[in-house]
């Protein structure tokens, strides 16, 4: 997904979609420690993904203490 499809994503949507990716991480790092991945470039693309996610949170988060404020 690009940055634009996550932000256009609720707040609830961004936290589903964050533990699913991390779910998913984890599942490769199990598949890689048993030797069954084929798809080793999937970890720096999930990697990123989680960031962006994580990225977009925060600023939201920051957008809200400023109103607050």
């Amino acid at each position: 997904m690009k940055i634009k499809e996550f932000k256009s994503l609720s707040d609830e949507d961004l936290t589903r979609l964050l533990h699913a990716k991390r779910e998913e991480l984890l599942r490769l790092h199990l598949r890689r420690r048993v030797g069954s991945i084929e798809k080793h470039h999937q970890f720096p693309l999930l990697r990123r993904n989680i960031a962006r996610i994580e990225t977009i949170r925060r600023e939201r988060m920051r957008e809200k203490q400023e109103v607050q404020l």
